[in-house]
């Protein structure tokens, strides 16, 4: 299992289907997802300095199942 397919399953989506919600591809380092009012990313820290997303502060969401069967962590900021 790989990172995108741990967050694909704990959103309920398909891996293909993920792709649609990523927010701005190719200008971060890694994915970074948005889907509704929320940002997910997956690695084992949070990330830092993102242009355009400056001011979120990232958690670990609390469902890490899928994440852990990758060896990774899910996190999750939000601007509400």
């Amino acid at each position: 299992m790989n990172a995108r397919t741990a967050l694909s399953h704990t959103l309920g989506f398909d891996s293909g289907e993920l792709v649609s919600y990523q927010y701005q591809p190719g200008v971060f380092s890694r994915a970074i997802y948005a889907v509704d009012d929320n940002y997910y990313c997956v690695g084992k820290n949070p990330p830092k300095n993102l242009k355009h997303l400056d001011g979120l502060v990232w958690n670990k969401l609390s469902d890490q199942f899928w994440a852990e069967k990758a060896n990774t962590t899910i996190w999750i900021a939000s601007r509400k």
